[in-house]
């Protein structure tokens, strides 16, 4: 699984060496890392199952710092199966002690949605849905105006382009034939036939 790939390809990823003592089993030290990206707690509320939090939390600032989840997202692009580009984004709430970030909320990606401060994650993956790149916006950025890099900067000419009804426009289905693409896009229900 991830846990494998990512300790396989680890001597190949950017960043120098972690001296010091080694982690005694790195595949469940990246399942607590994910755990906690995919389930928004705090890092102090991580289950004892995965071992102490601050261990936790200091392999992810170390191997943040050394680059290892670009390079590991890097490197899943170089090994993608290019047949289908998805492109969809998802949005999330900003904690509330996150209110006021340093450099201010648009430089972190946070922006006013219906509800409240929320971030925008816009995502393409390959045909496996393996992730091969990202950008994030405030929640207020509309799909339309993000998918145009992602599309630049992934599709691979005789590809599909499959995304959802947020992206239909006859803008868009141009720009994926201009790349030499297929566009493959839900129609909207505003959309006249």
């Amino acid at each position: 699984g991830r846990a494998k790939k990512i300790k396989r390809h680890r001597d190949n990823l950017s960043g120098p060496k972690r001296r010091g003592r080694k982690c005694r089993n790195e595949r469940l030290r990246v399942e607590a890392i994910l755990w906690v990206l995919r389930t928004g707690v705090g890092w102090r509320d991580l289950p004892r199952q995965f071992g102490p939090w601050s261990s936790v939390y200091s392999c992810f600032r170390s191997w943040s710092h050394s680059g290892l989840w670009q390079g590991l997202l890097r490197w899943m692009a170089r090994e993608a199966d290019n047949e289908n580009l998805l492109i969809d984004s998802t949005a999330m709430r900003v904690h509330q002690h996150a209110a006021g970030p340093a450099g201010g909320q648009l430089a972190q990606a946070m922006g006013r949605s219906k509800a409240s401060l929320s971030t925008k994650i816009h995502l393409a993956c390959d045909a496996l849905g393996y992730p091969l790149g990202f950008l994030l916006t405030g929640a207020n950025v509309s799909d339309y105006d993000q998918c145009k890099p992602l599309l630049r900067a992934y599709l691979k000419p005789q590809a599909y382009a499959i995304m959802d009804k947020g992206y239909d426009s006859d803008a868009i289905r141009a720009y994926v034939n201009q790349l030499g693409g297929t566009a493959v896009i839900a129609v909207s229900n505003s959309r006249a036939i």
